[in-house]
């Protein structure tokens, strides 16, 4: 008597035998099971936010380059028109939000600059440093 063969000693269609789940322990991973290689960060909330948004929203709206000629010129203004409160508590949060983006690409942090944080105004890395430098020093 022939012994009955079992699905996973048959043959697949490309001639390579199944693998048995069961005879193999590693798991396995579809590629949209697959980790990244960092998980990404929870969304932004403008509630996370309030003071950084409200300085987005009234310093980089969209005749920005016009009013102030350059964002470090926008931030200049903001430190001379806000009180000593004001500037620490935009300080203090844009380094949170610099520190929940660290390592993401430029195009993505603009779309949360621009989107639930309300500025108009489209940074570049060097951008992003010169405005990190101006709210230290304040």
């Amino acid at each position: 008597m022939t012994p009955k063969r079992r699905p996973e000693d048959e043959p697949s269609r490309d001639n390579r035998p199944h693998k048995n789940p069961g005879r193999d322990s590693r798991p396995r991973l579809s590629s949209r099971d697959a980790a990244p290689d960092s998980p990404p960060p929870p969304p932004v909330s403008a509630a996370d936010f309030p003071a950084l948004r409200s300085f987005l929203r009234g310093y980089f709206h969209q005749d920005m380059k016009d009013e102030y000629g350059s964002p470090e010129e926008a931030v200049r203004e903001f430190c001379q028109d806000a009180s000593p409160k004001e500037r620490a508590e935009v300080a203090r949060e844009w380094q949170k939000f610099l520190d929940h983006t660290k390592g993401q690409a430029i195009e993505a942090i603009n779309r949360i600059l621009t989107g639930p944080l309300g500025s108009s105004y489209l940074m570049t890395d060097e951008d992003l440093k010169r405005i990190s430098a101006l709210l230290k020093t304040r």
